[in-house]
Formats: structure tokens, C-alpha cells, sequence
């Protein structure tokens, strides 16, 4: 199954009644590891399949027109406390508030990965695994919508992309490099997970477990990721980058791919782990170390030491400096 998506039946009726001046509720979003297996199923579920984490959303935005309404669902690996073990996740849902019922609420629509689940590692060493997915639901004209749940989702697209310039300018913070995978040394798994079947591990010194990694395939690939139903998530391991797919790739496939390394932007070393606080210079700022003469209390504060009781100026004398600087 590709890809679906749909308005169940529970959310069908609430969305009906909307039209006699009812007000959309949204209440909670939630991400799972289950799988549909039609259409139908889809449209009678009232809550997922195999539901493991709540996420969260971007604020929902009514469009100009009042017909829709659109937010980001995100889940992020750091959310409830850490995510402890990692799952393919292959539906998502939005549930709102049953109009009868205000106790109660329901699935309103429902999202599928179908045969493209994605890969959520564990929150682990300060390595954050976001994933986000536009959701837009049609609407009653002029229809008001409130949110119940806390929208803790803090970054757009272009958030995103202005993260990745500043951790280029700063220089460390992520890697970008060309790919080959090979059509030749596919492992078959003994356990497929969920359709795919095979697996290949692409040597990438730089790699670390605590990286979240991306690849672009070239256009001229595309048509071979396709045949072979290429797993659009991979995983980063010491030293390696894991890549899925549903059968053996019959021609090498070309692309590029992006390691990241969460939170950590300056002073990194080469394979991006690590922090360096970089020494201080008149265009640099960074660290200083406590030299002769100098000392720093219990409370972090740095003070003067060794000098006379002569040498340290009174505060009459600097309020006497201050005034002569003036007079001139």
C-alpha cells in the first residue's frame, strides 16, 4: 500500500456538525507502528492500529478562504521523557473532541505509511529523530477551531534549512558528502523487517550511532529505488549507514547524504562529535584561562590577587577619574 490518508467515519459526522455552529476541538496526536489493510479499515478505525507515542503539532492555521484548516504534526524522539525503544512508525492521527461526549474523543483522521514506514531511533546521547507530516483538513466555511493539547512543535521547514546554514557557517556541525550503493553485497535478512528484506551497510568513517542521517538520491537512481522499493529511512551506526529495500537492486545507486549531529553547532571536531570551546581572540569568542594574578571563587566570580592594598584603586578615587574625564 502507498501512502493514504482520510477522514474516518467518526470525523466525517463531527465535521458535519460543524456546519450547525459546533466548534472543531482538536485534542491530541499520536504516532504508531500498525498497518491497514484497505481503504475501509481506514475509514472505521476510532483510534490506531498499534499506538506507541503521543507528538505534537505546529499551532493549526484556518485558511484565508475559512475552508481548511493546516498544521505540522511532529514527532520528535525527545518527547515524554526520551523515547527508550526505537520502532518503524507507520501511521500517525489526529482525534478531537466528540461534540455528544466532551469527556471523550476520536479519531478523526487517519494517515498510513503503508510499505514506506520510517525508522524513529532512540533518544540517545543528545540525538534528537524528528519527524514531520503536513496534515490539512477541509472545513465548514467559517468554522472555529481550537487546539487543546500543547503545540510544543517549534520548527518549520525553513527553521530547519536556517539551522543548517548556521551549523555550515560555524563549521562541524554536519556533513555532507557523496553516496555510492552498490546493486552487489545486499545482505538477506533471516527476519525481514516488516516487507523489507534486504540490507546493505555502507562503510562511512565519519558516521556515528548518535548522528541523524538523510539521503538524496540522484534522478538517474530514482527509477532503481523504485523497482527495488528502497526503504526512505536509514540509519546511522559507528561507522556505517544501514539502508533498507524490499528486493536486491539490479544498478548501483548515486545520491548524497547529510549526518547530523543534534544541538551541537561550534567547536566540534572533524567527525562531529565532541565539544571544544575554542580559545578567545579579538574576533572569536570563546575561552579564556585564569592566568597569574587572577582567581575564581566558589561562585564562578574571577577576582584580582597578590596585589597591594596601594595598588587597588578606592571607589572615591574611580568616581574622581570619572568626573576629570569629563572636565576636559
Amino acid at each position: 500500500m502507498e501512502y493514504q490518508f482520510m477522514i474516518t467515519t467518526a470525523g466525517r459526522k463531527i465535521l458535519a456538525g460543524l456546519l450547525a455552529g459546533q466548534t472543531l476541538s482538536l485534542t491530541r496526536v499520536m504516532v504508531g507502528k500498525g498497518n491497514v489493510s484497505s481503504v475501509e479499515e481506514m475509514a472505521r478505525l476510532t483510534d490506531l492500529v498499534e499506538p506507541v507515542a503521543p507528538a505534537t503539532s505546529t499551532v493549526p492555521a484556518v485558511a484565508e478562504d475559512g475552508e481548511s484548516v493546516s498544521f505540522l504534526i511532529e514527532y520528535r524522539s525527545d518527547l515524554n521523557g526520551g523515547l527508550k525503544q526505537g520502532f518503524w512508525l507507520s501511521e500517525f492521527g489526529v482525534f478531537a473532541k466528540r461534540p455528544e461526549k466532551p469527556d471523550e474523543d476520536v479519531l478523526i483522521y487517519y494517515a498510513t505509511l503503508g510499505d514506506f514506514p520510517q525508522y524513529v531511533c532512540t533518544y540517545k546521547n543528545g540525538a534528537n529523530d524528528i519527524r514531520r507530516y503536513p496534515v490539512t483538513i477541509a472545513i465548514a466555511l467559517g468554522a472555529e477551531v481550537e487546539i487543546t493539547y500543547p503545540a510544543q512543535s517549534f520548527m518549520t521547514a525553513e527553521d530547519v534549512q536556517d539551522a543548517i546554514s548556521h551549523a555550515g557557517s560555524l563549521g562541524g556541525a554536519y556533513r555532507i558528502d557523496s553516496l555510492v550503493i552498490p546493486s552487489k553485497g545486499w545482505t538477506s535478512l533471516a527476519e525481514a523487517k516488516g516487507d523489507y528484506k534486504y540490507q546493505y551497510d555502507l562503510a562511512v568513517e565519519e558516521s556515528k550511532e548518535t548522528h541523524y542521517p538523510e539521503a538524496a538520491l540522484s534522478i538517474e537512481s530514482l527509477s532503481t529505488a523504485e523497482v527495488c522499493g528502497l526503504c526512505p529511512t536509514i540509519q546511522a551506526l559507528d561507522g556505517k549507514l544501514r539502508f533498507w529495500a524490499k528486493s536486491q537492486p539490479t544498478a548501483d545507486m548515486t545520491g548524497t547524504y547529510a549526518l547530523f549531529a543534534h544541538g551541537k553547532y561550534a567547536g566540534m571536531d572533524s567527525a562531529g562529535d565532541g565539544y571544544t570551546l575554542p580559545a578567545a581572540s579579538r574576533d572569536i569568542l570563546g575561552g579564556v584561562k585564569v592566568g597569574d594574578g587572577l582567581e575564581v571563587a566558589g561562585d564562578g566570580r574571577l577576582r584580582v590577587v597578590g596585589l597591594s592594598e596601594e595598588s587597588i584603586a578606592s571607589d572615591e578615587s574611580i568616581r574622581q577619574m570619572v568626573e576629570d574625564s569629563f572636565k576636559g
